[in-house]
């Protein structure tokens, strides 16, 4: 798994919507670039944040699996949305 990187991040209401998700991915994206080691970033996400969902795949990252029930808050469940970007 020396080929890999996982991305995460999370962006308080007040920030959304300004570009900031949008530049530290970019940042992330051209880091991991210049790693020779890495081929492949994943990440995860929830289905229902379409903010986050939209940034990534602005960022050419593509869809793997989605889990189905994956978290579950306050009686509701949530779907999880693993996707990854070719860096060869």
């Amino acid at each position: 798994m020396e080929h890999t990187g996982v991305v995460g991040m999370g962006m308080l209401a007040a920030w959304r919507n300004s570009g900031l998700g949008t530049e530290l991915m970019k940042h992330s994206i051209n880091w991991a670039k210049e790693n020779a080691i890495l081929e492949l970033l994943w990440l995860q996400v929830y289905c229902e944040n379409e903010i986050g969902v939209n940034l990534y795949w602005k960022m050419n990252f593509k869809e793997n699996r989605i889990i189905k029930n994956y978290f579950k808050r306050n009686g509701k469940y949530y779907d999880n949305l693993t996707m990854s970007l070719s860096l060869k």
